[in-house]
């Protein structure tokens, strides 16, 4: 996988060629099903399932096959051949794929590029060659669950005339290994490229299919400057600013009466985060920015965290809304102890960042009382019976319950399929039509983001969710 010397420690399927018609097959769920068995390279993760046994001959409602290509009928999860390239199923020689300019790549008159068959390089920091990556590894661990999500949702696919070549490649998150990825040509001749999981990864990444007929979609990363100007880059984890907007958006359509305190830093990225929140405070009519506040700290300076004072700020009989977009595990804990320590029976919304959902040094106790709100693109409803469902799929073939990475992978897949299904190769050039595709059920929405002067800025998702702290878990808020 990665490309240096053959190791034969964990294999997955290699180049698996999906022609989705209603596909339910066992062959290609069992074949999956090594990822978690092997245990060699990744680790194997605990799960009170009990051990999967081999299924009989199944015969599925709609039955078709999934092919192997000879001789790529696995993958290695460790470095191959530096001397080789990947051997990919060439495309229809009778199909011609032009290099677009930025300008066609949005031109609503280009005709659509469908194809027998699409090629698509998921990218990721697997760090194959580490037997306890899965196990001690944060982006292994996610790379590995978003993957196998994003294959399940290409067996599962309804599309009846589209097949799907999926590779998938180890960039240990290293720059180096990267670039000898794309030296070697493992990257050529893709119709779409998911990843890299690292900003400056994706970076590269984007520069590299920028004139060429690829589409990168970044799953992970949220970092706006890779896919500025760039219209085969589509950022599916949305950037700060995206979240922020949501954050604003919300209490904007709120009770008018309720304040909304922004807290900040002083260091550079912090004063970025004021200055997005105030232009968007001086849009409003004069009466009405007098609803918004700024607080700042400066840990560097005199005023630390513990010298911070909020109950002078907050007001009785009202919700205060408290804003506070920030990253910083030690930070967010302690602007949650201070604000908690002087609410006394005030009543405060705390408004964070999607990240809080993963820190575990905070007690949810803070996250009760202070009533957090946080956005989120991959929100999962538990008592969705779309989502029980799928649980209940995925548990079966990976012999593991499913988790939000594998979800969020799902997700991604089904969007992938369906836009290449209904709007071939390059499907990017027709998110602006009147008539767009229906996609699945809280899978991303693209949106194409224009500057004031008509020019393209990116391409990004913008289907993200407000959620609340309620009853020990994060649900929908109204």
């Amino acid at each position: 996988m990665d490309i240096d010397q053959m190791d034969n420690r964990l294999s997955l399927t290699n180049s698996i060629l999906y022609k989705t018609s209603g596909i339910r097959s066992w062959a290609g769920a069992c074949l999956l099903l090594l990822v978690l068995l092997t245990s060699a390279c990744f680790g194997s993760k605990k799960t009170t399932g009990p051990k999967p046994v081999p299924p009989k001959k199944p015969v599925p409602e709609k039955i078709d096959t999934i092919v192997t290509i000879p001789p790529m009928d696995t993958l290695q999860w460790s470095d191959a051949d530096t001397s080789l390239s990947p051997v990919l199923v060439q495309d229809d020689p009778e199909i011609s794929v032009p290099e677009l300019t930025q300008k066609e790549a949005l031109d609503k008159n280009a005709e659509r590029i469908f194809k027998d068959e699409y090629h698509i390089t998921v990218l990721l920091p697997f760090f194959a060659r580490d037997s306890a990556a899965y196990q001690n590894n944060r982006p292994a661990n996610w790379s590995l669950d978003f993957y196998l999500g994003f294959k399940l949702a290409f067996q599962k696919s309804p599309h009846t005339n589209a097949r799907f070549v999926i590779q998938a490649l180890d960039t240990r998150a290293n720059p180096d290994q990267l670039q000898k990825l794309i030296s070697k040509g493992a990257l050529d001749n893709q119709d779409v490229i998911v990843g890299p999981y690292r900003s400056n990864l994706v970076a590269t990444v984007a520069d590299y299919v920028k004139d060429k007929p690829t589409i990168l979609l970044s799953p992970y990363s949220a970092s706006s400057r890779a896919g500025k100007g760039n219209s085969h880059y589509l950022q599916m984890n949305p950037a700060l600013e995206t979240h922020m907007r949501t954050t604003w958006k919300f209490l904007k359509e709120g009770n008018p009466a309720n304040p909304v305190i922004f807290i900040h830093g002083k260091s550079a990225s912090e004063l970025s985060k004021k200055e997005l929140w105030q232009s968007w405070i001086d849009s409003l009519p004069v009466k009405t920015r007098k609803r918004y506040s700024f607080k700042e700290f400066d840990e560097a300076g005199d005023m630390a965290m513990e010298d911070f004072l909020i109950d002078s700020l907050l007001q009785e009989t009202v919700i205060n809304n408290i804003v506070f977009p920030s990253w910083d595990e030690t930070n967010v804990q302690a602007i949650m102890s201070k604000i908690s320590s002087g609410i006394a029976e005030k009543n405060v919304r705390l408004f964070g960042l999607p990240q809080w959902i993963g820190f575990e040094r905070i007690s949810p106790s803070y996250f009760e009382s202070l009533q957090v709100h946080l956005t989120s693109t991959d929100y999962v409803d538990d008592e969705d019976s779309t989502i029980r469902t799928l649980k209940s799929g995925y548990k079966a073939v990976y012999a593991q319950p499913m988790n939000e990475e594998a979800i969020w992978g799902y997700r991604c897949g089904q969007y992938l399929a369906t836009a290449m299904a209904e709007e071939g190769a390059l499907f990017q050039r027709f998110l602006s039509l009147e008539k767009p595709v229906k996609y699945p059920k809280n899978s991303p929405r693209f949106e194409i983001e224009w500057d004031v002067d008509g020019t393209f800025l990116r391409i990004e998702n913008q289907n993200i969710y407000m959620l609340r702290f309620a009853d020990g878990r994060m649900v929908l808020a109204k």
